[in-house]
């Protein structure tokens, strides 16, 4: 214990009560004490005399023992009375704490009344033992019962529950009482005193067990929820109204609904007009008296402007006196008015429901309609929605439909797990399923792939995209087979279908044909690395094998050879039979050299009469046993053509491939020397390229060539001819194209095949260029052509990077005051490939000042539609090659059709060359190609004789 200030003041106030008790103690001790010495003392006077100084030793020694003792009480008596005082203290200190704590629980049982009071709840308390109930007067007056007046024990609680209601709720008194439950909870109905059914939530507790832990002592609560239990019924009774219809029949359920369940004369649902929102456009109306129909009326003036400007509004009385002008109040004969504004879900009112009654609203009544009445107009407002997202995915679903009714691709949707669920026209055509029979297939029976899909499968697609949620683009070369075996070729991508959660729903298949394209980029595939003509590689794959060759041989430290061959009197075959013979003649030379060489060699077709061969670990005399048999097999081989017969021959380079090899272009010139060094010797003959004749054998040949080409142009031997570009469908036959001719000391002409490459090797060829530029264009001057002729000359690659020729075009066009648009500049597609950047610039700028451009030979090199979209040509001129056996061979028909089309999809006029027959021209125009060129039309004439026929009007 502990010295409180409390405890202090008790002692003291104990110890003023009680010190005279203790005073009147101290003196009865020493009268006891000093009775006792006196009998000592007499005592002692009895004492014989003879003993007398013994006894007066012993009289000092009681009194001393009289004093301890004296003493000795005194403190015993002090320790008990401190011992009592502090024993009534710790009493007083219990009792006083216990009021505290009464006081305390008193308070706390005062707020808790307030609570009960507060809360409008009614209290009971029952003791189970003796069966007595007490009841508080809120819970007699929840039943309408006065004070004190209802039966106080359990049978009479018990008599008053709802008969459907009173199993239930003792089931639930009796879990709880044999503690199965935490406590009494429920909600049920009970009679009152006017004998009507009420509805209450009962709440109870038991609060006291016996010893035996059996319940004597419960309590509770019961509060009275008829209003809510009345709210929950009528929205049950709208909702079973309403619940399973949409649209207008939701609408008029509703008004009908909310009409019976608040029997209120009239219920009106209506929209806003978008465009005028003074208009309200009735969803639903409903007269209980006469269901009348409701027209489109005005919001101004209307109790409906308060409610969509306010929310909710009502008006309980008077109503047709505020708003005298509303016709519809009159013949309603309305007097209250209880609306709400519909809401979309961003908060803009889009209509309202509206309640009117021909008298005034019971209370019990506007508090009901104010509790249900912004639920329905919210349900009202989500339908309102529901259905305005509906026409509008109805309408987007009937586009999306069209949309993919239309388009070219096949469509193909299905599951999370590949079913399909949707199929598109084009995909039934390409599948060969209906889609009433491909619904619930797997994609994988429907697009059944081939087995030599070996760079992707479309089901390997699939599931990728489902696993991972992410588009896959493009399947690599797959194939399909349809229900009738045939097989196609297709392109596709898949993406996944997500639903506003981000959830994998399915995928989107799309997928094309492109059995043409892909058949069409094989044939281009291969004429990118073959001669359409022999068959044989071509100059560009020939020098991809030829660099692989290289490093080859540096890696490995062996030596391959490279021969190089052109064929003797082939010039002399083409002219004199034409290109058709000559395209023969190649052909069978082709297979001849063919038959020479092994398996593992490479013969290619490098360009006009000149092969290569690459022979794989051969030195340079295994590489000249090779050239001899070449050489031995063109000599035996005769020509024959239409009766005649020819002799050809052939020259051979030939260049030892070896670690110290530099690259490809080395070899080739090396090659290329060699050829010609054969061809000077006396031709059918093999020369074999060393370093030690590299020097003179091309002094040679470029002063032989050059010298020739230069003393031609300062003589004037080059002659200049035209040949006619015919129009196939209009008639008009105002086209020329500028050829050259090399007139020899015999007269005779040399064709620009012969001399023209050698000029483009050791460049010569610009002012030969210049030369044909300015001789066409003084003789147009001088002739005075008629207008719209049209005039093509050839320009090759190195002339297109000689800036110096694009002034000289420029000058002498302005000097003369040439109409431009009357030439045009012809560039063969591999000269414009090869010089791109430069060509692209020579083409642009002088196209601006009104000269045209025609792309010649296309289709002969490595054709490329990328490049040719970037250049601004007017003319594709189809290589003759594909022209010529266009009508036997359906691959050559395919690559002019293909050429023609694409031009004319660039907006570019296509032209025909190697005509050379009736039928390729009537073919040709069945294609659709715009202009044709060939023998079969006319030859080449002296431009001179062009000019003065086309001024007399002849052709």
């Amino acid at each position: 214990m502990t010295n409180s200030p409390a405890r202090k003041s008790g002692i003291l106030a104990l110890i003023k009560r009680h010190w005279k008790g203790y005073l009147w103690r101290i003196v009865l001790s020493v009268t006891v004490v000093l009775i006792m010495a006196l009998g000592q003392h007499l005592w002692v006077l009895a004492i014989p005399l003879q003993q007398l100084k013994l006894h007066i030793f012993f009289i000092p020694m009681l009194v001393g023992a009289g004093i301890g003792f004296f003493y000795t009480t005194i403190r015993l008596m002090q320790d008990e009375q401190k011992k009592q005082y502090l024993e009534l203290v710790d009493k007083e200190a219990r009792l006083l704490n216990e009021i505290r704590q009464r006081k305390k629980h008193e308070r706390k049982e005062q707020r808790l009344s307030y609570a009960i009071n507060a809360s409008q709840d009614g209290l009971w308390d029952w003791n189970i033992k003796t069966d007595k109930v007490y009841y508080s007067p809120r819970w007699e007056q929840i039943l309408g019962y006065e004070e004190h007046s209802v039966a106080r024990n359990l049978d009479s609680w018990r008599s008053s529950l709802h008969p459907d209601d009173a199993k239930r709720v003792l089931d639930v008194l009796e879990l709880h009482l044999f503690g199965q439950s935490p406590r009494f909870f429920d909600e049920f109905r009970l009679r009152n005193a006017a004998g009507d059914w009420i509805w209450v939530q009962g709440r109870g507790q038991v609060v006291e067990f016996d010893d035996s832990g059996a319940p004597i002592r419960a309590v509770g609560t019961m509060t009275d929820i008829s209003d809510r239990k009345r709210i929950e019924s009528a929205l049950q009774s709208l909702l079973a109204g309403t619940s399973d219809s949409i649209g207008v029949d939701f609408f008029k359920r509703l008004a009908h609904t909310l009409s019976d369940v608040l029997r209120t004369r009239f219920v009106l649902l209506a929209k806003l007009d978008e465009s005028n929102r003074d208009l309200l456009k009735p969803l639903a109306a409903w007269d209980s008296q006469f269901n009348e129909k409701c027209g489109n009326c005005s919001v101004s003036g209307t109790p409906c402007e308060l409610t969509v400007s306010e929310g909710e509004h009502y008006i309980k009385s008077d109503l047709r006196s505020l708003f005298p002008q509303d016709e519809m109040l009159k013949r309603l004969d309305a007097e209250s008015y209880m609306g709400v504004a519909m809401k979309d879900h961003g908060g803009e009112v889009i209509g309202v429901l509206v309640l009117v009654d021909s008298h005034k609203a019971p209370a019990w009544k506007t508090a009901l309609a104010r509790a249900i009445l912004p639920v329905f107009a919210a349900r009202a407002s989500a339908e309102l929605e529901r259905q305005s997202i509906h026409d509008q995915l109805i309408n987007e679903k009937e586009r999306a439909q069209v949309t993919l009714h239309s388009i070219a691709d096949a469509v193909i949707t299905t599951d999370s797990n590949g079913y399909i669920n949707y199929m598109n026209p084009v995909a039934e055509k390409l599948t060969g399923w209906s889609m009433s029979q491909s619904i619930g297939k797997h994609l994988n029976e429907v697009c059944k792939e081939n087995d030599s899909n070996e760079n992707g499968s479309l089901q390997e697609a699939v599931e990728k995209c489902l696993s991972s949620g992410h588009s896959v683009l493009g399947t690599g070369n797959i194939s399909i087979t349809d229900l009738q075996g045939k097989v196609s070729d297709i392109e596709s991508s898949i993406s996944p279908i997500k639903n506003s959660k981000n959830q994998l729903l399915g995928v989107v298949v799309v997928f094309r044909d492109v059995s043409d394209t892909r058949e069409m980029a094989r044939q281009m595939s291969w004429q990118a690395t073959h001669d359409s003509l022999t068959g044989l590689v071509n100059r560009r794959e020939f020098e991809l094998q030829l660099q692989q060759l290289i490093k080859i041989a540096k890696q490995e430290n062996k030596n391959n050879a490279l021969l190089y061959i052109d064929l003797d009197q082939f010039k002399v075959v083409n002219d004199t039979c034409g290109h058709t013979a000559g395209d023969e003649l190649l052909r069978q030379v082709t297979l001849i050299i063919s038959d020479t060489t092994r398996q593992a060699d490479t013969l290619a077709r490098l360009g006009g009469d000149e092969f290569g061969v690459l022979l794989r670990g051969c030195d340079a005399s295994v590489a000249q046993t090779t050239a001899k048999k070449i050489i031995q097999a063109v000599q035996d081989f005769r020509f024959a053509w239409e009766g005649k017969f020819f002799h050809v021959g052939a020259s051979v380079g030939v260049v030892e491939i070896t670690p110290e090899t530099e690259n490809i272009n080395t070899v080739m010139k090396e090659a290329d020397i060699a050829c010609y060094a054969a061809k000077d010797q006396g031709r059918n003959r093999i020369h074999v390229y060393t370093k030690d004749d590299i020097f003179l054998e091309q002094r040679q040949v470029e002063m032989h060539w050059a010298t020739r080409v230069k003393h031609a142009i300062e003589k004037k031997e080059i002659i200049l001819f035209a040949q006619e570009i015919v129009s196939l469908h209009n008639g008009s036959n105002s086209h020329f194209e500028i050829l050259s001719r090399m007139r020899q000391e015999d007269g005779s002409f040399i064709l620009p095949g012969s001399f023209i490459p050698a000029a483009e090797r050791y460049d010569v060829i610009v002012d030969i260029d210049k030369y044909v530029v300015e001789n066409v264009f003084t003789q147009v001057y001088e002739k005075k052509i008629p207008d719209g002729t049209m005039l093509s000359i050839n320009i090759s690659g190195n002339s297109i990077c000689d800036k110096s020729f694009m002034r000289f075009i420029l000058e002498q066009a302005a000097d003369l005051k040439l109409d431009t648009s009357n030439f045009c500049f012809e560039i063969t597609e591999t000269a414009a490939i090869a010089n791109f950047t430069e060509a692209l610039k020579f083409i642009e700028k002088l196209h601006k000042v009104g000269f045209q451009f025609s792309l010649d030979d296309f289709g002969s090199g490595v054709s490329s539609f990328g490049y040719l979209k970037q250049l601004p040509i007017d003319y594709l001129k189809i290589d003759g090659f594909f022209v010529k056996d266009m009508v036997s061979d359906p691959i050559d028909a395919a690559m002019v059709s293909a050429i023609n089309e694409i031009g004319h999809k660039m907006g570019i006029k296509t032209i025909a060359e190697f005509v050379e027959s009736e039928e390729i021209l009537q073919e040709l125009r069945k294609l659709g190609v715009n202009y044709a060129q060939g023998y079969h039309i006319n030859e080449p004439r002296p431009l001179s004789d062009v000019f003065d026929a086309a001024r007399a009007g002849l052709h």
